[in-house]
């Protein structure tokens, strides 16, 4: 476990930091006071229902540039970075449409309803923030984890949240009241990675103490402990219809766990010469995706347990993040160079690079709501 302490992979965050929230939005939004960013919330929770039944993306208009419009045209992502910085992007364009301040350190992880034009972002300052998209603005604050977020899942139509922390647990969160429902420990060290099955209320985490841990969220309560990886845990994909996932590790290794209820790893995916930081899986087909430390991305048949292409080089910088869209055969990769890449999984070759933020790309999510992409 040497040089994985208690901190995200190959991320050296100063453990004498200390995480103050200091108030519920970005300073200068029109949120400010406590009744105006209750109805902000409140109208935000609704947007996200109302999304659930009608999926028409004018349904989300509001004054100024409209994402709702954009999406017609073009495909958006979104972006988080070392500099702080949240940035909504064009695609096919390849430009920048907005930047989003607020948070104070790193932002790791973030989760998006692109239809509702909302996000809830985690950073090493150790809160996590909701955004209205359209209005570009923060409309709510999450405190509580005492070291940096490192991993949000969502269930926008509960508007509830799980995030996971360096300070080695895991916290449900009520997106409307701001306040956290549950608090589950179990780890041993920094939790870097979730996946939730809301519907069966059930979770898996990985975490730098080499383990994945499987969680009743009615409970709170751990259910498995799953171990096999030499190295800290960094990415998880899941498939909860059949208790599937695959896990990459800083044992430069992917394991196939082909049953969560047991604890039997049926295959150990080998190419990467550096820590796995990324995965997607299509499990309908049986490939997946990584990217490594060593700035490759790999796609894999799972069947075979067998590496069918690589992407990338070393130069072009670790491959923090990834989101693919399988149906479109496509892959936005997020580097440590402040640029993210967006990949033709058929073709193998980098169709687009964008540049804009002054630091590494550590999270990034692309609307493919009108593409039928299956998530990752």
């Amino acid at each position: 476990m040497s040089g994985w302490g208690q901190c995200w992979p190959s991320e050296r965050e100063s453990e004498s930091e200390t995480f103050v929230q200091t108030g519920f939005c970005e300073p200068g939004s029109s949120y400010q006071t406590e009744s105006s960013w209750v109805c902000a919330c409140n109208n935000a929770v609704s947007r996200a229902r109302e999304a659930e039944h009608d999926r028409d993306p004018l349904l989300f208009q509001t004054e100024g540039t409209k994402l709702g419009v954009h999406r017609l045209r073009s495909t958006c992502a979104l972006t988080g970075a070392t500099d702080s910085f949240l940035k909504v992007w064009d695609v096919e364009g390849c430009n920048c449409l907005r930047t989003l301040k607020g948070h104070e350190g790193s932002i790791t992880c973030v989760a998006v309803d692109w239809v509702a034009c909302c996000a809830v972002s985690g950073a090493s300052d150790g809160t996590l923030k909701m955004w209205d998209l359209d209005k570009n603005s923060c409309i709510a604050s999450y405190t509580g984890h005492t070291a940096a977020v490192a991993c949000v899942a969502v269930d926008w139509s509960e508007h509830r949240a799980l995030s996971g922390s360096n300070d080695t647990t895991l916290r449900l969160w009520d997106l409307t009241s701001t306040k956290t429902v549950s608090r589950m420990c179990g780890h041993r060290q920094p939790v870097w990675c979730v996946s939730c099955d809301w519907k069966a209320e059930k979770a898996i985490s990985g975490s730098g103490d080499r383990t994945l841990v499987l969680w009743d969220l009615r409970k709170a309560e751990s259910l498995r402990v799953l171990e096999g990886h030499e190295s800290g845990i960094s990415c998880v994909a899941v498939a909860w219809d059949s208790w599937r996932a695959l896990s990459g590790s800083g044992d430069k290794t992917l394991r196939l766990w082909w049953d969560l209820s047991s604890d039997a790893c049926v295959e150990t995916l080998r190419g990467h010469g550096s820590m796995v930081l990324s995965v997607s899986v299509d499990w309908c087909s049986h490939r997946g995706i990584s990217g490594a430390g060593d700035g490759t991305i790999r796609l894999w048949d799972l069947d075979r347990g067998e590496c069918t292409a690589v992407l990338g080089e070393q130069s072009l910088g670790a491959a923090r993040c990834l989101f693919a869209d399988w149906t479109a055969q496509r892959v936005c990769v997020g580097s440590s160079q402040g640029v993210w890449r967006l990949w033709d999984l058929e073709q193998a070759v980098c169709i687009k690079s964008l540049k804009g933020h002054d630091g590494a790309v550590r999270c990034v999510s692309m609307d493919c709501v009108s593409e039928h992409c299956v998530d990752p």
